[in-house]
């Protein structure tokens, strides 16, 4: 391995180190501890600053105490739109969705008071286009002296869209078991009403008229049963179909015992 290499993972190291030390700090509960609020000082020099920022895969966020963005690497203006140039002295939330703007200065007040915060927030990317992200955050002293806050912010945002997916594929089998359902059980009454009524046609002066009449509003009852049962289906039970598919079990899937 080059020295080069070398250098990249000693910093990668540094990045999940820190994640690691937010971690531990999230146990802490006193404003007062001395290891309640990181150091960036320990960094050595303006150089190995910015090659850990923009080295890591996460993002970085730099706040001051007053939550404007003092630095963002470059991975995160690449989860959230934005050149480095267009945040830097703007407050952080521009970067909150409207559903949750109004607790980023309670965060920040959270944080200066010596708390660790991790958490998951929706995020509007710089397109109008919704981001999730899991942060986390902790106060820090800054090169200079001064306090300021520190996050690290991963995009989850791919994982909360294949969910989501995951999601509309069982709504869309759950949709077709039950039109298979419903065009299984409704199509024997309708084929029998089909015949009769073809024999109706055929024979309107046959004898046994009212016996055919009879099979109609019988089968006509049947698919009443059918659709009251549809309207009483409170779990999830499915059968054996055609072509190894699977279908609604109407009768288990509804409350009607009959």
């Amino acid at each position: 391995m080059n020295q080069k290499q070398k250098k990249k993972e000693q910093l990668l190291a540094e990045i999940r180190e820190l994640k690691k030390r937010l971690s531990e700090l999230q146990n802490i509960k006193s404003s007062d501890s001395p290891e309640s609020t990181l150091s960036l000082n320990s960094v050595e020099g303006e150089d190995r600053y910015r090659l850990l920022f923009e080295l890591s895969p996460s993002g970085i966020i730099l706040e001051d105490q007053e939550g404007i963005i003092l630095d963002v690497n470059e991975a995160f203006c690449r989860s959230i739109g934005y050149q480095r140039r267009e945040l830097i002295g703007k407050h952080v939330g521009i970067l909150a969705h409207p559903d949750v703007k109004d607790q980023v200065d309670n965060n920040i007040s959270k944080l200066l008071s010596g708390k660790v915060l991790k958490h998951n927030e929706k995020s509007v990317r710089k397109d109008g286009s919704i981001c999730y992200m899991e942060l986390h955050e902790t106060k820090v002293v800054l090169p200079g002296g001064g306090v300021g806050i520190l996050c690290i912010a991963d995009d989850y945002t791919e994982k909360v869209k294949a969910e989501e997916e995951r999601m509309q594929r069982q709504k869309l089998q759950g949709a077709l078991e039950l039109a298979g359902a419903v065009c299984h059980e409704l199509n024997q009454p309708l084929t029998i009403i089909s015949i009769t009524s073809d024999l109706l046609k055929d024979f309107p002066d046959g004898k046994n008229l009212g016996g055919n009449i009879d099979i109609i509003k019988k089968e006509i009852s049947r698919m009443g049963e059918i659709t009251k049962k549809l309207m009483k289906i409170t779990k999830y039970e499915t059968r054996q179909y055609l072509n190894g598919n699977k279908i609604l079990d109407i009768d288990k899937a509804s409350q009607d015992k009959a």
